[in-house]
């Protein structure tokens, strides 16, 4: 018997799908504009400013949604037994 997911895993599932889709979304995006750009063999520089935008905005989402799109959602820290920070020197040999 298969069992159905709680709301929360539900919940999670389709944050993920969201997030994909938005991905996907921005990423056509900028096929196209490439592509247009190659036909018409310049840029249009407002069109290109509006797609950096929908970018950065779409990456946020995805960070706000998401931990693992998140930069500052894990960071690594490393320190010696006594929780001091590690030093490394560089010696020539």
């Amino acid at each position: 018997m298969h069992k159905k997911p709680k709301i929360r895993e539900q919940y999670e599932l389709a944050k993920q799908d969201g997030v994909d889709y938005l991905l996907s979304e921005t990423a056509t995006q900028l096929r196209e504009a490439i592509e247009d750009f190659k036909a018409n063999g310049k840029g249009d520089l407002a069109t290109s400013h509006l797609i950096k935008e929908a970018v950065a905005l779409t990456k946020w989402k995805a960070s706000k949604l998401l931990p693992k799109y998140n930069d500052n959602a894990q960071k690594l820290q490393l320190s010696n037994a006594d929780n001091k920070p590690l030093i490394v020197k560089w010696s020539k040999d």
